[in-house]
């Protein structure tokens, strides 16, 4: 059940914030601190009146510890990605808004979650997006580089060769994203919690646009690459009129009336999250 909505990128703001309070009383500050307990220390030893020195010596570590203990978070490389993607996901969200007001405009039900925190499983959903079109379950990136999407082989933990979807040299997480969707290790998936076929998968990918491409069927799209029927990349710009994201949606058969939506939507309330 939803017990209340949440914002887009919410949790990889937390998840930030966590890294950069575990990180302010690591780092550098041990080091600055013996930079300055060395020279306290020597005046301390070589002062004449010497419990004098070792007064300012324990004033000065006193002194430090506060600073080391109040001192604000410290920005990491691990908490500067989870920023970035962040942004990404409140852009991403902010498009969804805008497509969601837009189908509500022409009078047809829609409606955006943002951060959803499926009961029964880890991790999150950054955006579920139910519409007429079906059912969208949306992934946000950020990449600098032109996406370069292509089935490899690999080798994983075990040693063993697998096969994977890869863009660039990331490896896809298609196989934990479809068990979302279709149920795995006895959990039951977004299909059958709302008795619906028309789940769709799509990773929306910010940076240089994604090739059109159909490995797995799928209907052309510009700017969207199909790897299966009912899983998509796309990306959130538009170089005129409608994004890649929105013209992927529209691109689908309508799957539901308004009244059908306005149950999902109050399905997914109730018994998804």
């Amino acid at each position: 059940m939803i017990t209340e909505e949440h914002k887009a990128g919410e949790s990889a703001i937390q998840m930030a914030e966590q890294l950069e309070k575990g990180s302010s009383r690591l780092r550098f500050r041990p080091f600055l601190a013996l930079c300055i307990f060395a020279p306290c220390s020597l005046i301390a030893g070589t002062t004449p009146n010497q419990t004098l020195g070792w007064v300012i010596f324990v004033v000065a570590c006193a002194i430090i510890a506060v600073y080391c203990w109040t001192r604000g978070p410290v920005e990491t490389e691990d908490s500067r990605r989870w920023r970035y993607g962040a942004g990404v996901e409140k852009r991403v969200g902010a498009l969804l808004d805008r497509i969601v007001a837009s189908m509500n405009r022409r009078k047809e039900t829609a409606k955006v979650f943002h951060d959803v925190r499926i009961k029964g499983w880890t991790g999150n959903i950054d955006h579920l997006l139910i519409c007429r079109y079906g059912i969208f379950i949306i992934d946000s990136k950020g990449r600098s580089r032109r996406a370069v999407i292509a089935q490899r082989e690999f080798k994983g933990k075990d040693g063993k060769k697998q096969k994977s979807w890869f863009i660039g040299n990331e490896v896809f997480p298609l196989a934990k994203a479809l068990g979302a969707v279709n149920g795995i290790d006895g959990r039951p998936g977004i299909r059958s919690v709302l008795g619906v076929e028309a789940v769709h998968l799509t990773w929306c990918i910010e940076g240089p646009e994604i090739p059109t491409v159909r490995f797995g069927g799928g209907k052309a799209v510009p700017g969207v690459a199909f790897i299966k029927q009912e899983v998509s990349l796309c990306s959130p710009s538009a170089k005129s009129g409608k994004s890649s994201l929105q013209k992927l949606i529209e691109s689908r058969k309508e799957a539901f009336t308004n009244a059908e939506v306005e149950a999902l939507i109050e399905l997914a309330r109730t018994e998804l999250i």
